[in-house]
């Protein structure tokens, strides 16, 4: 590496570390190293993201950074530049988000939907009649009372390991020295001596062998292994991360008509499920406080298995949404996340140890906020470590791509007081 550039090393190849890497390649002033403990970037818990991309959020910070995503994600080739032919890159299908809550729901959401509004979020409430009007593919029943939201501009990711790839390619094609050390796990940290313990370096084992990164920067973008990549760190936070298992359905679905027309992205709070309906992969999942709650000790020792009293409940579920739906070939599969116990909001913070930065508790929610995510942990690195500022005493305010709307880091904080739980609705 150049003496002249900052050493950085990124622990975790996923979607939220490969952005963070775009972004440092877009620096001069910094040369990265991805670690990852996978054989290539995208195939950990990103590789089970389902990729919806929305902005109906109850937090304002989030409804700006979901809708700077949604921006960037519209822009994708833009983004990433021409490190791939434009057939290369990833899609983004924008078949609109179809939101269905329990009229005992309608008073709570008026507020945050006009909260949307005014941070220029497209929205329309949709009472049952109307949403049997405009999206006769979806069953909107009078019992139990419902009531539905719709948001246009939103949609899913094809494939969000492609998407990672794309944003890697990207960082390489912009700083060629960018690196992926992949089949790598980190096992332990170098710090200087005490009191400073500013990080140094990071120790991996690869190929059956340990090598030392040296690094004056080391950002945890670990994913479901962030609370032990912080541990060896020597760095406990005061908010706690927690990998969290999920059960999900891939499938084909043969009773839609598919060419015919696009369905949109369906969460559906009646039911408790989500509906993906993608032409290749139909997925199904859950959405409910009881499917959402199963935290994990160990992100590399879990159940693998799908019970089949789940599967039946949430396909019987997507029958009664989609009565064309004839759901084949169901592939039940566990995804292991990244969440913030308290509260499932990210954490993008600086950390007590000097040179360590978080960008975790991502969960599978904030895939669409990913690339913004990887552009507001730079402007961090940058103002700590090159400006000489304290975030911690001076929070950092950020212009989001695109919308250019102020975005408060501080609020995404170690040391926030935990917004209200809303699992990953926010």
């Amino acid at each position: 590496m150049s003496a002249s550039k900052i050493p950085v090393v990124i622990v975790g190849g996923g979607v939220i570390g490969c952005s963070i890497a775009l972004e440092l390649a877009r620096d001069a002033r910094f040369d990265t190293t991805i670690v990852e403990r996978n054989s290539e970037v995208g195939q950990g818990s990103t590789a089970m993201s389902t990729a919806i991309i929305r902005q109906y959020y109850r937090h304002a910070e989030s409804v700006k950074l979901a809708r700077s995503g949604m921006q960037v994600w519209s822009r994708w080739r833009e983004w990433v530049g021409e490190s791939r032919a434009a057939s290369d890159v990833v899609d983004f299908r924008q078949v609109g988000v179809l939101w269905a809550f329990p009229e005992s729901d309608r008073a709570s959401e008026a507020e945050h939907l006009a909260q949307c509004a005014r941070l220029g979020v497209q929205l329309e409430e949709l009472t049952v009649s109307a949403a049997r009007d405009r999206f006769p593919d979806y069953a909107f029943a009078d019992t139990p009372a419902s009531f539905g939201l719709y948001e246009p501009d939103g949609g899913y990711v094809a494939d969000p390991s492609h998407a990672t790839r794309d944003l890697y390619a990207a960082a390489r094609a912009m700083a060629p020295k960018t690196r992926a050390f992949t089949s790598a796990e980190v096992i332990g940290f170098e710090h200087t001596p005490y009191p400073e313990r500013r990080v140094t370096g990071v120790v991996v084992h690869r190929n059956g062998t340990l090598e030392t990164l040296a690094a004056a920067v080391v950002i945890n973008a670990a994913g479901p292994h962030s609370y032990a990549v912080n541990a060896l760190a020597g760095c406990p936070l005061p908010l706690t991360t927690v990998p969290n298992r999920q059960k999900l359905v891939n499938a084909r679905d043969v009773g839609l008509a598919w060419g015919v027309r696009d369905y949109p992205v369906c969460i559906d709070f009646v039911h408790g499920l989500y509906i993906k309906p993608d032409p290749e992969t139909f997925r199904m999942g859950a959405n409910m406080r009881e499917d959402e709650d199963e935290f994990l000790p160990n992100a590399d020792d879990f159940d693998e298995r799908v019970d089949d009293e789940w599967v039946t409940r949430k396909s019987a579920a997507v029958k009664t949404r989609m009565p064309a739906s004839q759901l084949a070939e169901l592939d039940p599969r566990v995804g292991v996340y990244d969440v913030t116990a308290a509260d499932w909001k990210p954490i993008l913070d600086k950390t007590p140890v000097p040179g360590y930065y978080v960008a975790i508790g991502t969960s599978g929610a904030w895939f669409k906020g990913a690339p913004v995510i990887g552009r507001i942990m730079r402007d961090m690195v940058v103002a700590n470590e090159i400006e000489g500022r304290d975030t911690d005493t001076e929070p950092l305010t950020v212009a989001l791509p695109f919308t250019e709307q102020a975005f408060r880091v501080g609020e995404f904080s170690r040391f926030r007081t935990p917004h209200a739980t809303a699992g990953v609705i926010g």
